[in-house]
């Protein structure tokens, strides 16, 4: 729902490139030479790149220029990777490659020359936890996305120790594996989630940059909003119509009113705002947050108990405490109310947007 750019280990053009000198797979030996380890991409591109290989086109483009093509595959930002895969589009329409996938009433299949990327570009080993020197855990570590991207509900913390690495997100394919295999360890493509979001909401829905949002390049914060809708009648604004909510709100009428969301702002690109609609219906934002309004309810009651005095006195008798009304906010909500820190946290977004639409202004 926010916008990632950097974790731990660098902001995320940085961490590109780390990913793919790691997946180069370049081992120095004791006497001072240099090789490739077996799951090395550069040494599979080379040998399907050698004579009478299917697709030997594809390997070739990959080496020139110094693996320039291999490097921007890995490392290239989401819409280089459009590009990327619009260009591949066309050197199979023109018979240059062969074709990647097939569709059949079964579903998709990957072709003898899909395979042979899919071999090349090979999530399966890198996702594996024993792959020695870089694999998923490593990069979930450095990129560390701590909430869910899509939906801020689930935690997607890497948890390791020096002798085993014992979970990590699951890491959705913004661009699916089935049908471009290539971008199987693109990093911009890799996508930290959780198990909801990736693999029972997602699964294999389609995904681009001109269709959905993606959390690398924009955010959904920026764009939609939580917002409260009554099922009675009002006439004036919610932070007037709070004062005249009975008890039956507070202790657990949660009929009385939905949950939905609105654009942020006036005067959004419609496009934009068409992604980012069709991004929440992918993921059932609205549906999901629905079972959440015990959580807006007791949101709503902080705005009613604290006010600017209230929140002035806080502050105040225990400057020991609080540093600033940030640190009031913070405890106040039970949330991070600094945009920076807003994605480290689940249900940001929800609280951002509830409290600040019954006056409790961060």
């Amino acid at each position: 729902m926010f916008l990632y750019k950097s974790g731990p280990g660098g902001n995320f053009d940085q961490l590109a490139k780390i990913h793919f000198d790691q997946l180069k797979g370049i081992r120095i030996f004791k006497n001072g030479g240099s090789g490739h380890y077996a799951f090395s991409i550069i040494k599979k591109i080379d040998n399907n790149s050698k004579a009478r290989r299917i697709g030997r086109e594809f390997f070739m483009d990959l080496q020139r220029d110094n693996y320039k093509l291999a490097l921007e595959i890995i490392s290239g930002k989401p819409k280089r990777l459009a590009e990327i895969v619009e260009s591949i589009n066309q050197n199979i329409a023109s018979s240059r490659y062969p074709e990647i996938f097939r569709i059949s009433r079964k579903g998709v299949s990957l072709t003898k020359f899909g395979q042979k990327v899919e071999s090349t570009f090979d999530y399966g080993t890198f996702s594996n936890k024993n792959t020695p020197n870089w694999n998923a855990y490593l990069l979930a570590d450095l990129v560390g996305i701590n909430v869910c991207p899509y939906c801020n509900r689930g935690y997607t913390f890497t948890a390791k120790n020096t002798n085993e690495k014992i979970v990590r997100p699951e890491f959705d394919h913004f661009y699916s594996r089935e049908k471009h295999p290539y971008l199987s360890l693109s990093f911009y493509n890799l996508i930290p989630s959780c198990h909801i979001c990736n693999s029972n909401l997602k699964h294999k829905v389609e995904f681009s940059v001109d269709t959905h949002l993606h959390p690398y390049e924009e955010s959904l914060d920026e764009l939609v909003r939580f917002s409260v809708r009554l099922k009675k009648k009002n006439t004036g604004s919610l932070v007037d119509e709070k004062k005249s909510f009975g008890e039956s709100f507070f202790y657990g009428d949660l009929g009385s009113f939905d949950l939905v969301l609105r654009a942020a702002k006036r005067g959004i690109n419609r496009k934009t705002l068409k992604r980012a609609m069709r991004s929440v219906r992918t993921f059932r934002i609205r549906e999901l947050y629905q079972k959440h309004k015990d959580m807006v309810i007791d949101m709503i009651l902080n705005t009613i108990v604290y006010d600017d005095s209230q929140l002035n006195s806080l502050l105040n008798n225990y400057g020991n405490l609080f540093r600033d009304r940030n640190d009031v906010l913070r405890h106040i909500t039970k949330n991070y109310v600094g945009l920076s820190e807003m994605p480290n946290r689940t249900f940001s977004k929800l609280a951002k947007d509830i409290h600040t639409e019954f006056g409790l202004i961060y």
